[in-house]
């Protein structure tokens, strides 16, 4: 008996010639999301064989005489469930000589634009190019050879940019839950959960890293920074802008907790209004009462997050090997300083409740280095 080869994917999927499905909340087409790669799972069920007469319109190249499943790469059979091909690995799912294959690798060899759309993988991910303004992607594992140009991108793990990344009006967002690597940062905000290196330049950037924070120069933004800072050639700049930098305490917590401060403060708003009408409005009021005593607890656990830990804040410590330019604020723990003239080759740690300033030495050098591996 015949049977016929069913697909839990797009047998004819190409890349290469993308039409937008999908509407935006305007109604218009979506010309940013054009479905650039097929997602698969391990384990995910890529196809099945039927009988041929329960197919209305069955393709003739996929009617077999006896039930053999083009196996490839990355695919396999499992015994328990021979009547399914499924995946063996994450990636995306494609046929490569007549073979159902899945990849664990996105090689994206053009720039991230209109003919490529958003894209989001479940693997990893190469740029051979540049991800253009507006546009987005997220992976694993992230390479881009090129560029960012007020795009967004998400690395689930570590990203790397040999290119620079700049910011406009539009916003610039790098985000990695690994360590992150890039050339030259400008009006852009970058998120790691371990360490950041910037190899060049970080200008009017805002910075939050739950590791080491190391850049050639910093001026014009903020850095939360965990553990320590390492600055190679200059920390603010001759014009006096303003420059911060915050280290010791987990730059991911305090953003939560800014949102609770904000929503708390919007919900008290209410509260008072509602109070100068509170016969009509008692319903109203105990919702708001219930959601301001759920923030208050959760922003208290919070804040048990961020109690300091004096051993954690000794090793907390920001070296440059250059110049510090009057603007510069440190903030280490609840201590600050504020650089009022300017400085070469110092170092900045605390001291009781003050941040003292010393002369920088080289084998702290060493020191961070081996920290930030």
């Amino acid at each position: 008996m015949k049977v016929y080869l069913k697909h839990y994917f797009k047998h004819d999927f190409d890349y290469l010639y993308l039409r937008p499905d999908a509407y935006s909340k305007k109604g218009k087409v979506d010309l940013y999301n054009l479905g650039y790669v097929q997602n698969v799972v391990k384990g995910q069920i890529l196809a099945s064989f039927v009988p041929l007469n329960s197919v209305d319109d069955p393709l003739k190249k996929f009617i077999f005489d006896e039930p053999i499943f083009p196996v490839g790469p990355n695919t396999y059979i499992d015994e328990n469930f021979p009547e399914f091909l499924l995946s063996a690995v994450n990636g995306y799912v494609f046929y490569y000589e007549n073979k159902i294959s899945v990849k664990k690798i996105l090689n994206i060899r053009s720039n991230i634009d209109f003919r490529t759309g958003n894209i989001v993988f479940v693997g990893d991910s190469i740029v051979h190019q540049d991800i253009k303004t507006g546009f987005q992607l997220q992976s694993n594992n992230i390479l881009v050879s090129g560029g960012v140009e007020s795009g967004e991108v998400r690395a689930r793990k570590d990203l790397k940019v040999e290119g620079g990344c700049r910011g406009s009006s539009t916003r610039c967002l790098l985000t990695s839950g690994g360590s992150m690597q890039i050339n030259f940062a400008e009006k852009v905000e970058l998120r790691a959960k371990k360490n950041l290196r910037v190899s060049q330049f970080c200008l009017q950037c805002k910075v939050y890293v739950c590791g080491n924070f190391i850049a050639g120069m910093f001026a014009g933004g903020l850095a939360e920074v965990l553990n320590q800072v390492y600055i190679k050639e200059s920390l603010g700049n001759k014009s006096g802008v303003l420059t911060k930098i915050l280290i010791g305490y987990d730059p991911f917590i305090l953003r939560e907790l800014e949102r609770c401060d904000l929503r708390l403060k919007s919900i008290n708003q209410k509260i008072e209004s509602i109070d100068k009408n509170i016969e009509d409005l008692k319903e109203s009021l105990n919702i708001l009462n219930f959601q301001k005593e759920s923030l208050e607890s959760f922003r208290d656990s919070l804040l048990s997050q961020v109690s300091l830990n004096p051993t954690k804040l000794s090793k907390s410590k920001v070296f440059v090997l250059g110049s510090v330019f009057p603007g510069v604020e440190i903030r280490i723990g609840e201590a600050k300083y504020f650089v009022k003239e300017t400085l070469r080759n110092v170092s900045f740690r605390l001291e009781g409740d003050e941040v003292v300033v010393e002369p920088y030495e080289d084998n702290l050098d060493k020191g961070f280095k081996h920290n930030e591996n």
